[in-house]
């Protein structure tokens, strides 16, 4: 079997606390939402991961949905940099991309300007800046220096995907690049409350 070049992992375990039910399935455009960041991944990923909590049900994926593969984080709702760890360390790419289950409006040609931009070489993450700051979702991984810097994070007791962004010193595209395939910049758009699926 052929290692996958670039992977893709979706941070699916979170509580939802805000949302007050599991948002991970709520109906957004007729489909459960995360399939929508899980298609873009797919899209443009040779694999794609899905992390989810341990006390989470079991996700239907799309039906058309191929190289794609649920696990469960071993430690419940400590946070996207420990679910992310687990989600890496699965990966067999030497790349990756990650996205959040509530990026409704992810679409693969902005995963693709972060993938041929860590493509281009020297990067260890690339990342997409919004009004003068770096966004930590999506991102693309160098994944043996992200592996290393979470686990340091970690150990340090970070969890927070925004440290790790800025401790491996993410290349920035800029909006005037990201908005040549995103001119209304969709892929800001998260779910948080059960009022922001109208959106769809």
């Amino acid at each position: 079997m052929t290692r996958p070049a670039l992977s893709g992992v979706l941070l699916a375990g979170g509580a939802s606390r805000r949302f007050g039910a599991d948002k991970r399935v709520a109906l957004f455009d007729g489909k459960p939402l995360f399939h929508h960041p899980l298609r873009a991944l797919a899209a443009v990923c040779d694999e794609v991961v899905v992390v989810i909590a341990p006390d989470h049900s079991a996700l239907s994926l799309p039906a058309e949905a191929r190289g794609v593969r649920v696990i469960r984080d071993p430690i419940a709702y400590e946070g996207p940099l420990v679910g992310l760890r687990t989600g890496l360390a699965d990966v067999a790419g030497s790349r990756a991309l990650v996205a959040a289950a509530d990026m409704a409006r992810l679409r693969p040609p902005i995963l693709a300007l972060l993938r041929d931009r860590l493509g281009e070489g020297g990067h260890a993450a690339v990342a997409l800046a919004d009004a003068g700051r770096l966004r930590p979702l999506p991102v693309a991984l160098d994944v043996p220096l992200a592996r290393a810097e979470v686990a340091r994070l970690i150990e340090r007791g970070e969890r927070r995907l925004r440290a790790l962004v800025e401790a491996l010193g993410a290349a920035t595209i800029l909006e005037a690049e990201w908005a040549r395939v995103d001119p209304t910049g969709e892929w800001r758009i998260d779910i948080d409350a059960p009022d922001d699926l109208s959106r769809g």
